[in-house]
């Protein structure tokens, strides 16, 4: 099979009908940038020949442009000599047509399809496409993509190996053999049992299980046996009535050794709480006398305190009102100075004024001289402006008129040279004799440019008309456009002739340049803000130096020698005054903090008054205070006494303790056996029960029944796996006959493949697994899977592998052309190199069709070169192809 031609219409993204066309028999390469629909066209060659017309699969209809249409692939090829034209419509107006362009024959529809199968399935093409066409990024999927897809290759591959019919009938035998396991083992590593085999072991281990419970069941009912037996002698035991009373007995002695016990440790510390009591109160007592004796000798110190303080408060008044004399004197002083500088500063200010005013007249005077010449400046300039404005010609315009003047030139000159010339010679005493329009002609040359009548007296009329030219008359015509547009550029330009022209632009630039010069000048004249600035810096200064001066303002040298001396007086002032505000600050501070002693004194004073009696009571209050003190500790001895007394009748804690345990444990001892005696009686009742049902549920028959069944599913079971293991035996010695016979199977590949790999991996070697696909690689007596490759490495791989497949379909007469849409997107420069040489090798075998956005990259790849392009008329592409099979 070759592909001749592709042509689609509404199909991706092409909205109107394209064509690749006048592919050959070797390499073919179709370079474009992204987006630019080589993937669509690889897309819709797949679709013609493997998707029916009455689909509505999803990538169909992923086909349909956006802008909507019924996707139409038309595809030339040739199969068994004969060339076919394949058209199918998609989606809306569906049809199918199969045409043999050799003989003629035409096929529609469901029959277009069945002949289409029948033709591509006669030399096995159809299920090898989908292992030949990788699509973009396809060349890493797996191969093959379906177990159909293989049929065509392994049909090939059959054909060629006589040899592998031993290897199929031992592969039909582990097929069979497969399928007696399936019946016994599931899928799963480790396999799972199923089916009769499943349902055997759940029997035997649901009835190891039921035995396990019933001779549980019996040895629990004999353990129940043994279990009530002491059960009773134990209950007559604790149920004995003298054991009773003495246990009842010794438990009350010693619940009233405890209470005695505890009643006179209670005793003993209500005791002490008396005693801590009346420490407290006798503490209390003594506080208070402390506190009023204390209170008296303070109010002693106080009162000695506050009488000598009457002196230094006259003092610090009489000191306090002397620095705030001195205070008032400084800062007088101070302000004399400061008004004596302000009156000094004023003076100066006026001064500077005066000064000012002066400058300004002098600066003003010379502004004015500058303002007169920038204005005879400008009026310079305006007046060469005017003269400037009534001259048109620009050099522009004289570029112009030059060239169309020279134009003029040329074609007179070149009409002059191809015009005639006549030449009129007078024999002696005729001169004069011949006429034009009644002028004599004198002797001479003439250019004869148009119809010329010359009139000879007696003799009569000569007619000379030049001969008439295309040229000529082109040349008439242009060189009439010519002077006329050089006129109309002569009277825009207000001159008569070209040297007009070039005097005026002359004069032109002449003025352009004294005009420059008045700039200048001006420039220079002004400043930065031009003549605005001028004028307002000139009404500034006017402003300023407006006014007269005042004679009677003293010199501001003068001046400033009076401020500097009022400064220093200034100065020494305000450190007269600082140093007095400091000094009157202490004495302040001194007289307050005086002041809030003699307050916090007097308070204090006030508050012992407030506090104590009056004076006249005060001894008998000592006295009171402290008979109260002698009456707590009278208390406090009593106290002491009644605890000494019940600490020596007492326990200590750990007597108490033991008692209270002994107690305890006797009540404890009581209860349990009561307890014991009650959890006796329901176990025996329980056990009891439970030897009744065991008799009634007959516990020893089902465990013999279950040991018979037990025995027959055991025996069972084993058979099963019995023949299980022989299965399992079996298929692994056919395993490992057929992966034997596989190498042989697969030899064919491998042969086709080893000089690819040679070219792009040299001394290394490729093998492949039963389903086609590459497995694995060796390099350097390393092995590696393909999964631990690298991308690139995986890409390149698997074209090769799909190389030798094509190569194999072509060897055996059923070639069918391999397609590869940008399969090689990882691959580094020197890879791609050594791919190319692999391309250029396998198109000796078979049509190989390259589809690839790398432009660059692929541009030393040799082949034919094919692009998209418009799709022609159906007679055109038909003649066209016609001719390249039968070539």
């Amino acid at each position: 099979m070759k592909i001749l031609a592709v042509r689609l219409a509404e199909v991706g993204c092409f909205s109107r009908a394209v064509a690749v066309e006048g592919l050959g028999d070797g390499l073919n390469v179709l370079a474009g940038e992204n987006e630019a629909g080589k993937s669509t066209i690889f897309a819709a060659l797949r679709m013609a020949f493997e998707q029916s017309h009455k689909t509505a699969h999803r990538d169909v209809e992923a086909m349909r442009p956006y802008s909507g249409g019924a996707p139409l692939v038309e595809v030339d090829f040739v199969v068994g000599g004969e060339t076919w034209r394949l058209r199918k419509q998609y989606l809306t107006g569906r049809m199918a047509e199969l045409r043999n362009l050799t003989t003629g024959q035409v096929s529609r529809g469901t029959d277009a399809e069945e002949n289409l199968t029948a033709l591509l399935t006669q030399k096995g093409g159809r299920p090898a496409l989908s292992l030949l066409w990788a699509s973009q990024k396809g060349a890493l999927t797996p191969l093959p993509p379906s177990e159909d897809a293989a049929i065509g290759l392994k049909r090939v591959i059959s054909a060629e190996i006589a040899a592998t019919a031993g290897g199929s009938e031992a592969r039909h035998v582990r097929v069979a053999v497969r399928a007696e396991l399936d019946a016994y083992l599931t899928g799963h590593k480790p396999p799972r049992p199923r089916g009769d085999y499943d349902i055997a072991i759940k029997a035997k281990l649901r009835l190891e299980s039921d035995l396990a419970l019933a001779v549980a069941r019996r040895d629990a009912a004999l353990v129940r046996l043994d279990r009530l037996s002491e059960l009773k002698t134990q209950e007559t035991e604790l149920c004995d009535p003298g054991r009773i009373a003495a246990r009842a007995d010794a438990s009350a002695k010693a619940a009233t050794a405890a209470a005695t016990a505890r009643d006179a440790l209670q005793k003993q510390r209500a005791a002490a709480d008396a005693v801590s009591g009346a420490e407290s109160r006798l503490a209390l007592a003594r506080s208070k006398r402390e506190i009023f004796e204390a209170d008296l000798k303070r109010l002693a110190a106080l009162t000695a305190e506050a009488i000598l303080d009457q002196d230094l408060s006259r003092d610090l008044a009489t000191s306090l009102a002397d620095v705030e004399a001195r205070v008032t004197e400084a800062r007088d002083a101070r302000n004399i100075a400061r008004n004596a500088l302000v009156q000094a500063d004023c003076e100066l200010k006026a001064a500077r004024e005066a000064e000012r005013k002066q400058e300004a007249q002098q600066r003003l005077s010379g502004l004015n001289q500058t303002l007169a010449a920038a204005d005879e400046a400008i009026r310079a300039g305006l007046e060469l402006k005017s003269k400037l404005d009534v001259l048109r010609v620009t050099p522009d315009l004289l570029r112009t008129i030059r060239t169309e003047d020279d134009a003029v030139r040329r074609l007179e000159d070149r009409l002059a040279a191809a015009a005639p010339r006549l030449t009129i010679a007078y024999a002696p005493g005729a001169e004069g004799r011949i006429t034009q329009n009644g002028t004599s002609l004198a002797g001479g040359a003439h250019l004869v440019d148009r119809t010329l009548v010359l009139e000879i007296a007696g003799v009569g009329t000569i007619e000379i008309a030049p001969g008439v030219s295309d040229d000529a008359t082109t040349a008439q015509d242009t060189l009439a456009r010519h002077r006329a547009a050089l006129a109309r550029l002569f009277a825009d330009a207000g001159v008569a002739s070209l040297a007009d022209a070039e005097r005026q632009l002359t004069h032109r630039q002449q003025l352009e340049q004294e005009i420059a010069e008045a700039r200048a000048r001006l420039g220079a004249l002004l400043p930065a803000g031009g003549l605005a600035k001028l004028k307002t810096d000139i009404d500034a200064l006017a402003a300023t130096a407006s006014g007269n001066g005042d004679d009677a303002i003293r010199s501001r040298a003068d001046i400033e020698r009076d401020i500097d001396a009022i400064r220093q007086d200034l100065i020494k002032a305000e450190a007269a005054d600082e140093a007095a505000q400091r000094k009157l600050a202490v004495e302040r501070e001194a007289s307050v903090r005086h002041a809030a002693t003699s307050a916090d004194r007097a308070k204090r004073l006030d508050e012992l008054e407030d506090k104590l009696p009056a004076p006249a009571a005060r001894p008998a209050l000592a006295l009171e205070l402290q008979d109260a003190t002698n009456v707590c500790e009278r208390a406090l001895h009593a106290a002491v006494r009644e605890h000494t007394a019940w600490r020596e009748q007492a326990p200590d804690p750990d007597q108490l303790q033991a008692l209270e345990t002994s107690a305890q444990r006797a009540a404890e001892a009581v209860t349990a056996e009561n307890r014991q005696r009650e959890e006796l009686r329901r176990s025996v009742a329980s056990l009891e029960g439970e030897l009744r049902a065991d008799r009634n549920d007959e516990v020893e028959a089902r465990v013999a029944e279950l040991q018979g069944a037990l025995e027959a599913a055991t025996q069972r079971l084993d058979r099963m796996e019995d023949d299980v293991a022989a299965l399992q035996l079996l298929d692994s010695e056919l395993r490992a006959e057929e992966m034997r016979s596989q190498d042989q199977y697969l030899r064919p590949i491998s042969e086709r493949l080893a000089p690819y790999v040679d070219l792009v991996f040299p001394g290394a070697d490729i093998t492949v697994a039963e389903n086609f696909a590459p497995a694995s690689l060796r390099r350097a007596n390393d092995r590696e899977t393909i999964a631990a490759l690298s991308e690139g490495t995986q890409e390149q791989l698997a074209v090769m592998v799909r190389l030798a497949f094509g190569r194999l379909m072509a060897d055996t007469g059923s070639a069918v052309p391999v397609i590869l849409d940008d399969a090689l997107v990882y691959s580094d420069d020197e890879r791609i190199l050594r791919m190319f040489m692999a391309f250029i090798t396998a198109a000796r075998h078979h049509q190989l069709i390259v589809l690839t956005c790398r432009s660059r990259t692929f541009s030393g790849l040799d082949g034919h070169r094919l692009k998209i392009a418009p799709w022609q008329s159906d007679a055109q592409s038909s003649d066209r192809h016609l001719l390249s099979a039968s070539a």
